[in-house]
């Protein structure tokens, strides 16, 4: 599925909320989709929240609509940077009971762990 699709589904299970989603590509370039459930278009806008994603992939801007946006930078290394500035944004002014996303505390989960295809060493 493209990231539009996925972002849509998120927002359909969420119910009311804030969906975004970094895909990066073998280059290292990264786009992202947010999505805004209509409940929350008058509060939220999809394009402002793109545009922060935007910068923290070393992007500038981002287009759309505000239910649905989309954005890229450069640097998709920062997929995570640019999800927390999502977070960041939303989760205290949405009032969401959920922990903060802390990019540093994922690293740690997953910096050992290897997930999809298998390494050249067997990993």
């Amino acid at each position: 599925k493209d990231l539009k699709s996925l972002v849509d589904d998120g927002k359909k299970q969420l119910g009311s909320g804030v969906v975004a989603i970094v895909g990066v590509t073998e280059e290292g370039k990264a786009g992202v989709v947010v999505g805004v459930t209509s409940d929350l278009t008058t509060r939220y806008n999809a394009v402002d929240l793109a545009r922060v994603a935007s910068e923290a992939l070393g992007g500038k801007g981002g287009g759309g609509r505000p239910d649905m946006a989309q954005a890229g930078g450069p640097d998709g290394a920062n997929a995570n940077a640019a999800l927390a500035a999502i977070g960041r944004l939303s989760t205290r002014e949405l009032g969401l009971n959920v922990v903060d996303y802390d990019p540093a505390v994922h690293f740690e989960q997953v910096k050992d762990k290897w997930l999809g295809l298998d390494t050249p060493d067997g990993r």
